[in-house]
């Protein structure tokens, strides 16, 4: 185990190494044992563990959580349920309209004839649209 897996043990699972993989147990332990540098950063680590676990969270403020219940969304009446679902049907509405213009369109650009020189012969679109100078 090199000196930067130990410290990123170290700050992962803490100076506790019962908290450690435990494939690492038996290997920290001896290491930490030989050399002072690891012990170094074995002792930081506690130091940060007794902070963290000497913190207590405060409880929540009275005031405070009758602001929150009192500011949260009220139910909805049956007409504002009513009302926005109309809303949502009207944009399907507008949706399903453009598409079956489109589809109308598409069928009767398709059946339109065009006309041909040789009646077994039909050219393709671009014989018939003037697209301009620019894609040709």
């Amino acid at each position: 185990m090199t000196l930067e897996e130990f410290k990123s043990l170290c700050e992962i699972y803490g100076a506790d190494l019962s908290r450690w993989p435990e494939a690492y147990h038996q290997q920290a332990a001896e290491l930490s044992t030989e050399s002072s540098q690891l012990r170094h950063i074995l002792n930081e680590a506690a130091m940060l563990d007794a902070l963290l676990a000497s913190h207590e969270v405060a409880g929540a403020d009275h005031i405070l959580f009758e602001r929150i219940v009192a500011s949260a969304q009220k139910p909805t009446s049956l007409w504002q349920q009513l009302t926005s679902l109309m809303d949502i049907r009207f944009a399907g509405l507008g949706l399903a309209s453009a598409m079956a213009g489109a589809f109308c369109f598409s069928m009767w650009l398709g059946s339109m004839h065009m006309p041909s020189d040789n009646a077994e012969s039909v050219g393709s679109i671009t014989e018939y649209v003037d697209f301009g100078n620019d894609w040709i």
